[in-house]
């Protein structure tokens, strides 16, 4: 390869197109809810990287470019980052949406009433039905995780019901 392919691969350059670069990212359950910025260190350079809201977990994000160097731009690698999402104690993602669980008393399940859940910056009103069953998941319509790619619509916030019994009866 002579001078040229000695100091093109010392350098990071390729005579023809330039390698595609896989990486992982990490990040919290909000952030994937409102959409973050990250700065990557791809080889010798700091890429910025927007991730929109609504980005499920394991999903790839093509980065056209921003892989290995080519000889020139256009024949740039692209960089491919596959998305990890950390749930937290109170929520939990899964590929049909956004869950949490919530214990609730013996008299509102026989009785009914109403219940509450925090979702990051806001707080979620929700009715407790009458009878309602031990592991019961309750649907509520819109107010779950937002859609990849679609600002202002959202999925289904799943209520996943759990009874905490008395411990101590009366009479």
């Amino acid at each position: 390869s002579g001078f040229a392919g000695g100091f093109d691969a010392r350098y990071g350059y390729s005579t023809n197109k330039g390698a595609n670069v896989n990486g992982k990212i990490t990040i919290t359950l909000e952030e994937a809810f409102y959409g973050t910025k990250r700065d990557i260190r791809v080889g010798m350079r700091t890429v910025s990287v927007d991730i929109s809201p609504g980005v499920k977990p394991n999903q790839r994000m093509r980065l056209k470019g921003l892989g290995q160097k080519g000889m020139t731009e256009d024949l740039n690698g692209d960089l491919i980052l596959t998305i990890d999402i950390l749930d937290t104690k109170e929520l939990f993602l899964d590929q049909k949406g956004l869950h949490t669980i919530k214990r609730i008393s013996l008299y509102d399940a026989l009785l009914g009433g109403k219940g509450t859940i925090d979702l990051f910056e806001k707080t979620i009103r929700y009715t407790i039905p009458k009878c309602v069953a031990h592991g019961k998941v309750l649907r509520i319509r819109g107010k779950g995780f937002p859609v990849y790619n679609n600002p202002g619509i959202c999925g289904d916030l799943f209520v996943n019901i759990f009874i905490e019994m008395p411990e101590n009866l009366t009479d």
